[in-house]
């Protein structure tokens, strides 16, 4: 046998007559012994007899006599704050639950979390991302400068003219492509001929 959770609401007995408990409390306390509460109760459970033998309670002979003499008047049970219960639809909680909370219920919005595969992809995506814009910015810096790119300078590597150029003016990429035209001077002292044994000395 299932037994619904207990909430942390308030309930009491009500009496629709309107008769309250200041009225009755002193008479019912010197007649039957009885404060205005337990009468309350003790009617309450006359009129649903069902409660006390579902939960197997079992009261003495005196208090029977009791609620057997008590004048029938009906009797509610309602929470303290005045919201009517309403029978939950949920099976996993078993309990009444305020209209205005179950309306509330009904409008959670629920987050998809996307799988592992899609974030670590999305991820990924934006590392390269990152890199292609911090590559674009070397480029640019490299052009800034003069410097060839590093296509161009492999391709100079390919060709054989990485040690023709020179890397020391970076004011113009042109200028570091123009090889040297000046005629080259012959040196006065390596035309000396020395014919000591017929071979050329410089």
């Amino acid at each position: 046998m299932r037994v619904a959770p207990l909430t942390k609401r308030r309930y009491t007995l009500y009496d629709p007559s309107g008769a309250t408990s200041s009225a009755k409390h002193s008479s019912t306390r010197q007649d039957r012994g009885f404060s205005f509460e337990e009468q309350l109760f003790m009617m309450y459970m006359k009129q649903h007899p069902e409660i006390i033998s579902n939960l197997g309670l079992k009261y003495p002979s005196a208090i029977q006599r009791a609620m057997e003499d008590l004048q029938w008047k009906h009797v509610e049970l309602r929470l303290v704050d005045g919201g009517s219960p309403v029978l939950s639809q949920s099976p996993r909680q078993g309990r009444f639950l305020k209209k205005s909370q179950t309306a509330s219920s009904n409008h959670i919005r629920k987050v998809d979390v996307p799988p592992a595969e899609k974030r670590i992809g999305s991820m990924i995506k934006y590392e390269m991302m990152q890199l292609r814009e911090r590559e674009d910015e070397l480029q640019k810096s490299r052009r800034a400068l003069g410097l060839p790119s590093l296509e161009e300078t492999m391709e100079l590597w390919r060709q054989g003219n990485s040690d023709t150029l020179s890397y020391r003016s970076t004011a113009s990429y042109s200028r570091m492509n123009e090889l040297p035209t000046a005629p080259l001077h012959k040196n006065p002292q390596l035309s000396e001929l020395s014919s000591t044994n017929g071979s050329w000395d410089y």
